[in-house]
């Protein structure tokens, strides 16, 4: 069992370690950038995080400062006894609070997509009945409704909160969609291959 002055120092680091967290999610949300790091359905949830993480560093915090040398423990999992241990314990958690806080809350650019390549390759799935906008199967239902939602506008818009559903359904009934004007937020990727004067993502 460690130290009673040990034990303290590491519930300190790691109600620091906590409260940074909540205070970079709290940036994130304040900054409208959440959408970058997590999927939208999550976003909601990941949003309320920082109340939890701050109580629980508050917990920490009191158990550091005002916490009986007698109770407090280690909990059956042994502290790191050297600084080395210790600093790569906790850069765990702090080298990517670390790269959030000093880079930019951006989608990876044109740049990243020439490095890594893309596929300009349509989708599989295809809408084979004749009628306008009628599902295929019970998991289309959704998309076909956006779809029918989608179709009504003069220019059919892309939200990034709703940006695969709406790539989806336009896919489904491409046919359906074919001449309609669309806008998009983002960057164009043209590939260099020698069919890339009509294609580009």
């Amino acid at each position: 069992m460690n130290d009673s002055r040990s034990i303290r120092f590491h519930y300190l680091l790691r109600a620091v370690i906590l409260l940074a967290f909540a205070l970079y999610i709290g940036h994130l949300v304040q900054q409208d950038a959440l959408h970058y790091y997590v999927a939208p359905k999550l976003a909601r949830w990941v949003q309320l995080c920082p109340i939890p993480l701050t109580l629980m560093a508050l917990s920490l915090t009191i158990q550091a400062l005002f916490g009986k040398g007698s109770v407090l423990c280690d909990c059956e999992h042994r502290l790191p006894h050297s600084f080395f241990k210790s600093t790569a314990l906790y850069g765990l958690f702090l080298f990517p609070l670390l790269l959030g806080f000093l880079l930019p809350d951006r989608a990876l650019g044109s740049m990243a997509a020439a490095k890594k390549g893309i596929s300009l390759s349509s989708l599989p799935t295809e809408a084979k009945n004749s009628a306008r906008f009628e599902s295929i199967d019970p998991y289309h239902e959704e998309l076909t409704e956006l779809a029918k939602i989608l179709y009504a506008q003069p220019v059919v818009p892309v939200y990034s909160a709703i940006f695969s559903e709406t790539l989806g359904a336009l896919e489904l009934y491409k046919q359906q969609f074919a001449g309609k004007e669309i806008t998009i937020s983002g960057f164009l990727y043209r590939d260099q291959g020698e069919h890339s004067e009509n294609s580009f993502a």
